[in-house]
């Protein structure tokens, strides 16, 4: 379920039918249909935002949110994602000796965006020397 909350709390379209470009993370606060739910209000406890964003989701959205290719997740406007490319485990194609990071689940239930940057841009650097 934190994997699921932690989608909902990341990813939503930017605007109603629009589709994001492919891995594109955008901000789920910023579509019309969605801005005012308690998940989007940051006044809010997290524990609160995220239990929001799950009680929104069926059953078989949950299912499938835990694996590593999400389908969409309609009942929060989500697009489908590919965790598999979220390099904790090394950039694909990169060298033998990678970094291990945590994963991007639980970086992003940090609610840290100075850890998020960081973690980025190690993997970005990590991606140009391979």
């Amino acid at each position: 379920m934190a994997r699921a909350a932690t989608v909902a709390a990341l990813l939503l379209l930017p605007g109603v039918g629009a589709q994001p470009a492919a891995g594109e993370l955008v901000n789920p606060c910023l579509n019309a249909t969605f801005e005012a739910l308690p998940f989007c209000d940051a006044t809010l406890a997290i524990d609160l935002r995220a239990a929001d964003a799950v009680s929104r989701m069926t059953i078989p959205e949950k299912i499938d949110a835990l694996d590593t290719k999400t389908g969409p997740i309609a009942s929060l406007g989500l697009p489908a994602y590919n965790w598999w490319s979220e390099a904790s485990s090394g950039v694909m194609g990169s060298r033998p000796a990678t970094t291990k990071f945590a994963y991007p689940v639980t970086t992003a239930m940090s609610f840290n965006r100075t850890l998020w940057r960081a973690t980025g841009a190690a993997i970005g650097r990590e991606r140009a020397r391979s």
